[in-house]
């Protein structure tokens, strides 16, 4: 091909082989077929510069074995198809091509080739393209002789012309699908172009680029979808008005935004299947590129569905469930004459819908909905199946002649069979009370569990009945009689009787004025014997007290109280005692005397009592025992009985020591009166304090 090239380029930068100057040579041409098949036909294309307008061309093949010449007539055309019958396969040619126009004529350079090993695909046809988030995927429509091939793949940004192209090279297998993938940015869209040259063939030549290709953002949420539904002036048709968005999915802030101009790319389609007549079996579809659109519908439920379409795929879809206008709780008196009044032909365009009613109180359309077209059912118990003591609901729908703008002549709840309601009404309770009034309220018996249309609820209080309606649950009662047991009792009713009631007792309040009187009563009559109770307690109390605490000590000796009256006088004991009497010179050296001494003379002369010795020697010998030996308590007594040596003795040292008043003698009178006198030890908290001196003016006899 490069020899064939170069030669036609010199022949042109020459001259014509023959002809004058305004014939302009063809170039070289190029014969191949579409695929490796051996029944495949011929292709000779060539190509001119110049305007060569009325020139006609010719096709010459020469055999460079034999060189035997062929040639063909293209006419005016830039290309001939050779049949594979018409020449040689499997030896080596030389072709060329020659233009005329009158006496001018120009021919090409003739090129060397051999058909059977010269192939060409035709531009590949791209039949599936997806996009994941960094991937794009291809597949090919195979060639014609479904062989593999060497595929080139081109691909750029859009938006950006002078943006470079990048490249990738691919290899498929024979007999196998022509799959391969291209790596790309998430964020970006692209355009794709792709070419592919025939494997194991001498002189393949690559094929023509394809048609550009552009791969948009992948559309990876369903569209946001809002609706709104409008009632018709007639009240027998909605129309159901559509606006929806695409949103992507942001990965760096991890939120949704608007679809950029890359999700665009190539465009985007949105699919729309809804359903406007009930019994129809198959959805309706509809393909759009905007993102508005209204849709007649009936009474009843409608479902919508919604999904995007680019070249880069499609997006989940988003279905959305229009409610059916609210459910009646009865049938209007008209439900049974509605339709005898419509024409025999409207009832052959008739829709019977009906569902179930699970809670009685269904806002969307269940799962499980059946509809019929019955050309002369006049009622619902004849279209539909239904069981006993079961709520259902239906709707007749009617379409016009056209197939379009369909609407509801009717909609009713009904049973099949009724019966009395199978339980009670829930929670009865007493909201409110006072002593002459209260308020009770009670739930409503779920739908499933009425078997028939609620006419109303029987309330009774303390046997007196009365009947309330159906949409009340709440009642009050007046003018009750305070502090008394009242039954209450509620059951509802169809009809077909009574169901189980529910009941609840209660007492009502007593009268406040009443209950104040009453309640001073009780107040006064407690504080009374919390007072006795109190009282009766106290002596215990005291008791307990004074066993808890310390007992007074008695006083060492007792108090004695002279009585003349009843005071026996006997004559004091006297013991004589010899005692020899010297005459000491009155110093203080004489008059000083141990003080052991002192004490026995005072043993043996004293008045002291054999009690009050024994008392305190015990007194002396617990005061020992608690200082011990040795201590300095004993050292000072030591030090003080030395000292007391050194002191001369009183002459009323006696006295002293039995701790009476010292008496001083000044004349008889006196010393009578002195030894008339009584003295008494006073003691205070149990220990001895001081002496008390009394007269003896009531004794009996005088001391």
């Amino acid at each position: 091909m490069g020899l064939c090239v170069l030669l036609c380029v010199l022949l042109s930068a020459v001259s014509p082989l023959r002809g004058d100057s305004s014939c302009s040579a063809p170039s070289c041409p190029v014969c191949y077929k579409p695929s490796r098949r051996a029944d495949e036909d011929f292709t000779c294309q060539w190509t001119t510069e110049g305007d060569m307008t009325g020139f006609t061309y010719t096709l010459y093949l020469r055999n460079e074995t034999n060189g035997i010449f062929q040639n063909f007539n293209a006419s005016k055309e830039l290309s001939y198809i050779l049949t594979f019958e018409s020449v040689s396969l499997d030896i080596q040619l030389q072709v060329w091509v020659s233009a005329h126009r009158g006496h001018s004529s120009c021919s090409s350079a003739p090129t060397s080739v051999r058909l059977d090993q010269a192939v060409k695909y035709p531009a590949p046809h791209v039949k599936k393209k997806t996009r994941g988030n960094e991937l794009l995927s291809l597949e090919c429509q195979k060639p014609g002789d479904n062989r593999g091939a060497y595929y080139e793949i081109r691909y750029r940004k859009t938006g950006d012309v002078s943006s470079a192209w990048s490249y990738k090279n691919s290899t498929t297998e024979d007999y196998k699908p022509d799959l391969f993938q291209v790596s790309v940015l998430r964020e970006a869209a692209y355009e794709v172009q792709v070419r592919r040259r025939a494997k194991g063939v001498r002189h393949a030549q690559w094929s023509d680029w394809s048609a550009p290709i552009y791969m948009p953002l992948k559309l990876d949420k369903p569209p946001a979808v809002k609706w709104d539904v409008e009632l018709k002036k007639d009240k027998t048709a909605r129309t159901l008005k559509l606006s929806w968005e695409v949103w992507q999915q942001d990965r760096d802030l991890k939120t949704l935004k608007p679809p950029s101009a890359g999700a665009s790319v190539g465009g985007v389609l949105y699919h729309l299947s809804f359903v406007t007549w009930p019994c129809d079996t198959q959805p309706s579809t509809l393909t759009i590129s905007n993102t508005e659109h209204s849709i007649p519908i009936t009474l009843s439920a409608a479902r919508v569905t919604i999904y995007a379409n680019n070249s880069a795929g499609l997006s989940p879809s988003q279905t959305i469930t229009v409610p059916p206008v609210p459910h009646l709780t009865v049938c209007p008196p008209e439900s049974t004459t509605f339709l005898k009044k419509e024409s025999v032909k409207k009832l052959k365009r008739l829709c019977w819908e009906w569902y179930r009613l699970g809670d009685g109180q269904t806002s969307v359309r269940p799962a499980e909905v059946k509809s019929a077209t019955q050309r002369t059912a006049t009622n619902i118990t004849e279209v539909a199946v239904m069981e006993d003591y079961v709520r259902y609901y239906y709707f007749v729908h009617l379409r016009a002649s056209s197939k379009r703008n369909p609407h509801t002549l009717h909609r009713c709840p009904v049973y099949k069979t009724e019966s009395t309601p199978k339980v009670k009404p829930g929670n009865l309770t007493v909201v409110n009370m006072s002593y002459s009034w209260l308020e009770v309220c009670w739930q409503p018996i779920p739908v499933p569990e009425l078997r028939g249309f609620l006419t109303h609820y029987q309330l009774c209080l303390s046997g007196d009945c009365e009947n309330v309606p159906e949409n009340q649950t709440c009642k009050t009662f007046q003018h009750l009689t305070p502090a008394t047991e009242y039954n209450i009792s509620v059951a509802g009713a169809t009809s077909q009787g009574l169901g189980p009631p529910a009941t609840e007792t209660i007492w009502t309040s007593e009268d406040p004025t009443t209950q104040t009187g009453t309640l001073k009563k009780w107040i006064i009559t407690i504080a009374c014997l919390v007072c006795l109770c109190l009282l009766a307690a106290c002596p215990l109390v005291c008791i307990r007290l004074r066993n808890k605490l310390p007992a007074v000590p008695k006083p060492v000796i007792a108090s004695v109280q002279y009585s003349p009256n009843t005071q026996e006088v006997h004559p004091p004991k006297e013991e004589v005692h010899v005692v020899t009497l010297e005459c000491v010179q009155k110093t203080p050296e004489t008059l000083c005397v141990k003080l052991e001494e002192g004490r026995r003379l005072l043993r043996e002369g004293g008045d002291v009592g054999e009690e009050e010795q024994e008392e305190e020697e015990e007194e002396e010998e617990e005061e020992e025992e608690e200082e011990g030996m040795g201590t300095d308590e004993e050292q000072d007594e030591m030090t003080i009985e030395t000292n007391e040596c050194n002191i001369p003795l009183n002459p009323n040292y006696k006295c002293q020591t039995l701790r009476i008043p010292e008496v001083t003698v000044t004349t008889e009178g006196t010393l009578r009166e002195m030894e008339c006198d009584v003295t008494s030890p006073v003691y205070k908290n149990g220990l001895f304090f001081d002496v008390k001196v009394e007269p003896c003016e009531n004794m009996g006899t005088s001391l």
